[in-house]
């Protein structure tokens, strides 16, 4: 499944200025998914192939702020960097 160009330029325009206006830093994945660090881990270095992580999370839409996915219940969960426990990207 191939995105349309100009949905995927406006959504990323869309992304990039909602970072911006909440003073948000992220890097964008391989896969085009942009992800927020809020926290990171206590040492401060990045995570590589096999650390254990524990993450929260909550999916919105940025136009609607409707919420589409969470962790399970707001809690966090702990998985193995790497190892194919999580959907990439």
């Amino acid at each position: 499944h191939k995105l349309e160009p100009i949905i995927y330029t406006r959504d990323s325009l869309l992304i990039r200025n909602y970072m911006k206006a909440h003073h948000l830093k992220g890097v964008t994945t391989s896969g085009g998914a942009y992800i927020c660090i809020i926290k990171s881990n206590s040492h401060g270095q990045p995570y590589k192939k096999g650390d254990i992580v524990t993450a929260s999370y909550i999916g919105r839409f940025l136009e609607t702020g409707k919420e589409f996915d969470r962790s399970q219940e707001g809690q966090p969960f702990e998985f193995t960097l790497g190892v194919g426990q999580v959907i990439q990207g």
